[in-house]
């Protein structure tokens, strides 16, 4: 039996070597203690046959016969014990060198070689093993790969963004941070790895903010700061940290993005000069020329067509003095600088004096108008001149789209609040305009011949004053259908709703 031979051996045959081998111990033993047994029975039937001189003869013959037959059990029963202990080692041989291939290829493993292989030389079970470990290792090898490649690739998108990464561990430790970090700080990657993030960031408000993202068990929190740069100048940035957690929900730390809006708050600085410019310099003059022109038609000695362009250039005065108005004040609501003086008040009467003052322009078109809001039980909590904007604006822009039918006002409660609508029978929207009809500076209609005048702030200024109450706007409509427009109000001071 060759090497070859025994490899092939399974491993059922091989587990049951230690039962053959003391199998074959006891049957040597069985026979060198059965022989005995049957010379001393044999022993006794001849002396009980023959004389004593007789049996003394055949006793000798006896005993010289059971020597042999012990010597040749002896021999026999050791002869097999030792061959089947060569073929056990040699077979035990065989696994060892297997187990230690194995037990090399793992340790080459472990320490992030997955290349390495067992050589598979047999179909036996052993063989089989070897070829499920090499198929492991394989696509342990092929998940790594794509593992270190999507981390490489991460990296690679992270340490390029524009805006600076920084990552922190749940005790403020940086795990992380990008070139645009490094340069916002001047510091060396080495330098502040694994230490504590107020090593590299000198402002409180930053630390403090991280922390309080961490103890507040998730969320965002945002703050501005200006920092003087390693490279020079003063910058403005603004810092959001948010938590990062696992699938399951447990916490691994905090991303913090640090944008740079220096060249965003110049361009406000930029532009609220612009706009105090044309406060002065437009605004002014041109309430002097509305003045004048009134003026001017009152007088006598005119005919009738230095009237009508007098009344032209008087409605040309006014539209322009509103659109630098929208300008004027959709810039404070954006910069915040509009503060509101909420009180409740009846929208129902409200929105009779909003009707009244438009009454004029309503009959030059021919529309009729209907106020079903009821007189009682219609009260908002707001800012009286704030919401009459808002009213004003809708009803002239319904107004402007509509050519023939009219407008019906209304109102439903919902929770806390009350939801104004204004449904007109004018031109209506598809779905597109919808999405942005409230946005700036967007207007249905951008043809050279347009039909409506206006530079498409009206409602944009709608939507900012109505999310400044808390409230929500929105529209509803179908070309050639009409639209209505869904005005929601508190009826209710902020913190009674949130206490509800």
């Amino acid at each position: 039996m060759n090497l070859r031979k025994l490899h092939s051996i399974s491993i059922h045959n091989k587990i049951l070597i230690p039962f053959v081998f003391f199998t074959t111990f006891l049957a040597g033993l069985l026979l060198i203690f059965g022989s005995n047994t049957i010379f001393i029975y044999m022993e006794r039937m001849l002396r009980s046959a023959y004389t004593s001189g007789q049996f003394s003869d055949l006793q000798t013959e006896l005993l010289q016969l059971k020597q042999r037959v012990f010597w040749v059990g002896l021999l026999i029963s050791g002869g097999l014990v030792l061959f089947l202990m060569l073929v056990f080692s040699l077979i035990i041989g065989v696994i060892t060198r297997y187990i230690r291939r194995f037990k090399a290829v793992a340790q080459k493993v472990s320490q992030g070689d997955f290349s390495q292989r067992i050589e598979v030389t047999s179909d036996d079970e052993i063989g089989q093993l070897a070829s499920i470990f090499n198929e492991m290792t394989s696509n342990l090898q092929i998940s790594t790969q794509s593992v270190i490649q999507e981390k490489n690739r991460s990296e690679a998108i992270i340490e390029e963004m524009p805006a600076g990464v920084l990552v922190t561990d749940l005790q403020g430790d940086i795990l992380m941070l990008n070139r645009t970090v490094r340069a916002i700080f001047g510091v060396r990657e080495t330098e502040v790895m694994g230490y504590p993030v107020a090593r590299m960031v000198p402002h409180e408000d930053v630390v403090s903010q991280i922390d309080t993202v961490v103890q507040a068990e998730g969320g965002t929190e945002e703050t501005e700061w200006a920092h003087e740069i390693s490279s020079g100048g003063r910058k403005r940035f603004k810092v959001r940290s948010s938590l990062v957690r696992k699938a399951l929900g447990e916490k691994l730390g905090v991303v913090t993005v640090f944008q740079d809006i220096t060249l965003e708050k110049e361009l406000i600085e930029l532009r609220e000069g612009f706009l105090r410019t044309i406060t002065h310099e437009l605004r002014t003059p041109l309430t002097s020329i509305i003045g004048f022109i009134e003026l001017a038609r009152g007088g006598s000695g005119l005919d009738d067509r230095q009237k009508k362009y007098l009344t032209v250039s008087l409605e040309c005065a006014i539209n322009l003095k509103t659109m630098i108005n929208d300008i004027l004040d959709l810039s404070k609501l954006e910069a915040g600088q509009v503060e509101l003086k909420r009180a409740p008040l009846n929208i129902y009467d409200l929105s009779e004096d909003v009707i009244e003052s438009l009454v004029p322009v309503l009959k030059d078109k021919g529309l009729t108008i209907k106020n079903l809001i009821s007189p009682q039980g219609s009260v908002v909590y707001g800012d009286k001149e704030k919401l009459r904007r808002i009213l004003v604006n809708i009803l002239s822009n319904a107004i402007k789209f509509t050519h023939e039918g009219g407008i019906v006002f209304s109102s439903q409660t919902q929770g806390s609040d009350l939801i104004v609508r204004i449904k007109d029978t004018g031109i209506g929207m598809d779905v597109e305009g919808q999405k942005v009809i409230f946005e700036k500076f967007r207007q249905l209609d951008y043809s050279s011949k347009r039909m409506y005048e206006g530079i498409g702030l009206g409602l944009s200024i709608v939507k900012e004053l109505v999310e400044l109450h808390d409230g929500k706007v929105w529209a509803e409509s179908r070309p050639g259908q009409g639209s209505e427009f869904f005005v929601q109000l508190p009826t209710v001071p902020p913190a009674e709703k949130t206490a509800s």
